[in-house]
């Protein structure tokens, strides 16, 4: 399990280098209007995308994914948990994905956002003080 700081720094090395298929899932969020943030710590994970005024996370699985439906499982329902809807892009996808959904789907309080992501981070620091 990462500390904060291993978390932090995967996350830095991680927006450094995005995949190509994040690149263009990023430039058709931006041509959409979708305002976004990239590799987000929530909890003890780092999301793709995260669309704070749809309270949405967005995540590109690549062909590392099929290998792990189980953690991948995990993760989305924590997500959830933490009252997020979650969308699952393939990386073969980003470039052709109906974006509509993402568009559509109704805005609310940022203060349900900020809400979520603390009580998700609260998660990870009482997960991380059982150690």
């Amino acid at each position: 399990m990462k500390s904060c700081e291993e978390l932090k720094k995967f996350k830095r090395e991680m927006a450094a280098k995005p995949t190509a298929s994040e690149s263009i899932l990023a430039g058709r969020l931006r041509s959409a209007g979708v305002n976004f943030k990239t590799q987000v710590i929530v909890g003890l994970f780092i999301a793709d995308f995260v669309v704070p005024e749809k309270m949405l996370v967005i995540e590109v699985d690549g062909d590392t994914h099929e290998d792990r439906a189980d953690y991948d499982l995990k993760r989305t329902r924590f997500l959830e948990k933490c009252g997020f809807r979650v969308l699952r892009i393939r990386n073969e996808d980003a470039a052709s994905c109906d974006l509509s959904p993402v568009v559509t789907l109704p805005d609310v309080d940022l203060k349900l956002f900020r809400s979520a992501l603390g009580r998700a981070n609260g998660l990870r620091g009482a997960i991380l003080s059982r150690k």
